[in-house]
């Protein structure tokens, strides 16, 4: 008789658990479904969200890189001004270019700022100092001719100045090097809220 309540526990279990399948299994599969659909959500989401940052940081490289480029033709013309005025050895009077128009270099150092690193400004920062520095010095140099010990000084300064400008150019060359062969992702919000727009 046991075998028998056994069997019959067996088949009236059996036949509860079929029921309750039935009854709540479009429930759960419902909900279960739900889950995933909200997860799918999220992933596609996030997925958005990454092609969204992608072309963002796609879209600064390639205003930092033409900002760069224009930094690198003020910074040449200056550096070709640099070593024509008062050369050392010259066989005649050099041509010295004209600086660029100042309306040019502010939009340059706007883009600079807006689109290049803290690195890069900084270091064009210094190329400029020395620039003027040495222009400064050069201008003194043209005004004053009055005693030898005076114009070997302000020559002596004028090189100096022009090594330190060779070490600036070389200086900002390297960085931008380095950032446009391995750009980094954007960093701050600032940023990002000017590229995006």
């Amino acid at each position: 008789m046991p075998l028998a309540i056994t069997a019959t526990t067996g088949l009236l279990i059996g036949i509860a658990a079929t029921a309750f399948v039935g009854v709540f299994g479009p429930y759960l599969a419902y909900f279960g479904s739900k889950r995933q659909r909200a997860h799918e959500r999220e992933l596609a989401a996030d997925q958005h969200e990454h092609e969204r940052q992608l072309a963002a940081d796609a879209r600064l490289f390639e205003r930092r890189a033409g900002a760069y480029v224009e930094l690198l033709r003020h910074v040449h013309n200056d550096s070709l001004r640099v070593a024509r005025t008062h050369p050392i050895i010259s066989f005649g009077e050099p041509e010295v270019p004209d600086p660029l128009p100042q309306d040019e270099r502010l939009s340059m150092f706007g883009r600079i700022a807006a689109f290049g690193s803290q690195g890069v400004l900084e270091e064009a920062e210094t190329f400029a100092r020395t620039v003027n520095e040495f222009f400064i010095n050069a201008s003194t140099l043209d005004r004053v001719r009055d005693t030898e010990s005076e114009t070997r000084e302000l020559r002596e300064t004028l090189e100096e100045l022009r090594g330190k400008a060779r070490e600036a150019i070389e200086g900002l060359e390297k960085r931008i090097r380095e950032e446009l062969e391995r750009p980094q992702p954007i960093s701050s919000r600032a940023a990002r809220g000017a590229i995006e727009s």
